[in-house]
């Protein structure tokens, strides 16, 4: 698909989105219930993320099961089960054993996703990092991008915490900087140093590390920048 037709199906999907933008070449920006939210196209596959990181405290990745899924259960290897036992055959899960996953993959999540199956292959992911659902290949028209748009804001909705109820406010949070903390680029203590923090999530960095990665190093979030 060229980058011009791509371009031209954004732009056509941000007019039904209110204060959406379309990015040259392709590309959405737009924000859903307070969260901000963009859409991107890396090579093969459309990303649709949402800035949902103070909803979650650990990580939960699904996708749609697939040959490699159903062989390890036949040697009794398990990934995680909601006790869904339909649910739990259609997808590969990955998460933590605590009540976080039992609660957030509620029946009306569990029913979004098995609708999604319809449309095509995708992973949708919910961690301390943000909200990312990833399709794969790219949208052919406007239609096909609305469509996993609505996947995503309903997904989104049904979340707990989603409606403000609950939600911490990542600017009020101060991050504590001692011999524990790491640098996410270089991997080495915050404790020395120069340091700057993400203008966006106040993620800190070490300057020269932020320097050499031109954006902040948290996922999905992609800000260049820094005080």
């Amino acid at each position: 698909m060229n980058s011009w037709t791509l371009e031209e199906i954004c732009r056509e999907s941000a007019s039904g989105i209110a204060g959406a933008k379309a990015l040259v070449g392709g590309g959405l920006r737009f924000s859903r219930r307070g969260f901000e939210a963009r859409v991107d196209f890396p090579p093969g596959s459309m990303d649709v993320l949402f800035d949902t990181r103070d909803l979650a405290v650990e990580m939960i990745q699904i996708r749609p099961a697939g040959v490699w899924h159903d062989v390890k259960g036949l040697f009794g290897w398990k990934d995680y089960e909601v006790g869904d036992s339909e649910f739990d055959s259609l997808f590969e899960i990955h998460a933590g054993g605590g009540d976080f996953a039992a609660g957030v993959l509620s029946p009306q999540i569990r029913s979004l996703l098995r609708s999604a199956l319809i449309f095509g292959n995708f992973l949708w992911r919910l961690s301390p990092a943000g909200f990312l659902l990833r399709i794969k290949g790219w949208p052919p028209d406007r239609k096909e991008l609305d469509r996993w748009l609505m996947v995503a804001f309903q997904l989104l909705d049904a979340l707990p915490g989603s409606d403000g109820k609950g939600r911490v406010s990542i600017g009020a949070v101060r991050v504590k900087i001692d011999a524990e903390s790491i640098c996410k680029i270089c991997g080495t203590s915050l404790a020395e140093g120069v340091l700057v923090r993400c203008t966006k999530c106040s993620t800190p960095h070490h300057k020269d590390c932020w320097d050499f990665n031109g954006r902040c190093s948290t996922f999905a979030c992609g800000e260049t920048r820094s005080r």
